[in-house]
């Protein structure tokens, strides 16, 4: 059995991949953002921001809004799980929050809100195409 499909099991089993495993938001106070446009888009561009950033999908449950990816290991982090929901407010209006924790570290540094911030911003040109 891969780590993946452990922690996808893991992730789908109780709905909260970071408190299941029993980490705590490193990023938590960053403001959710709002989107005009339909589910099925918002989730698409979820999806599409992470694997722009080249994170690992790990689980995606689009009836329950829930996505869970992995950042890669590296010389400065043993690697950061992300924990991503999205909201369905109306028919075309969509809450998206996002969190970043740590594997295993003391200090982030300020990486994990940079971890969020840069994937709203890449969500954003995935939503919001000017």
């Amino acid at each position: 059995m891969s780590l993946g499909s452990v922690l996808k099991d893991v992730f789908l089993a109780n709905r909260s991949f970071a408190s299941t495993i029993g980490l705590k938001p490193k990023s938590k106070g960053l403001p959710a953002r709002i989107y005009q446009a339909d589910y099925e888009t918002v989730f698409a561009g979820a999806i599409k921001a992470s694997d722009d950033l080249g994170w690992h999908l790990v689980c995606a449950d689009r009836n329950r809004g829930d996505i869970a990816a992995q950042r890669p290991w590296g010389l400065t982090t043993w690697g950061d799980r992300i924990s991503i929901n999205l909201r369905l407010i109306n028919s075309r209006t969509v809450r998206v929050d996002a969190c970043s924790y740590a594997a295993g570290e003391l200090f982030d540094w300020g990486r994990h809100a940079r971890n969020i911030r840069h994937y709203m911003m890449d969500l954003d040109t995935q939503v919001r195409p000017d």
